[in-house]
């Protein structure tokens, strides 16, 4: 499931069940265009999805998300911001996130995933 292509019931399923938030870009006349998901634990922020609609990526959408995540770890009064890259796209998405502050930590292997995925970080 497309993280921008979730329906309002699924994602609202999954607030109820796992406690997640969700934040969303919009353009004017309302058409959604981004999301990004986090949950917190403990200390961090641990982001898990971030979406852009096609036809919108490659203009800042996922870099304005993601500043308005940081904020969002602020608001909530923690310092890190974690998440995790698929190891078949890290040698393209490393670099991007590097470019925002975030290192990666490590591999691990996601529970569901066939694959590993690398853990990234960032400290505000």
């Amino acid at each position: 499931m497309s993280a921008v292509r979730a329906s309002a019931a699924q994602i609202r399923r999954d607030i109820q069940l796992n406690r997640r938030v969700y934040g969303a870009g919009f353009v004017a006349g309302g058409e959604l265009i981004a999301v990004i998901r986090y949950k917190r634990r403990r200390r961090a922020l641990m982001a898990s999805w971030l979406g852009v609609e096609p036809a919108y990526r490659k203009n800042g959408v996922a870099r304005k998300m993601m500043e308005w995540l940081d904020d969002e770890a602020r608001r909530c009064g923690v310092r890190r911001i974690r998440g995790s890259v698929r190891r078949s796209m890290a040698a393209e998405l490393l670099p991007y996130y590097r470019s925002l502050g975030y290192r990666p930590r490590g591999l691990f292997r996601k529970k569901g995933y066939g694959w590993y995925v690398v853990l990234i970080e960032k400290r505000l």
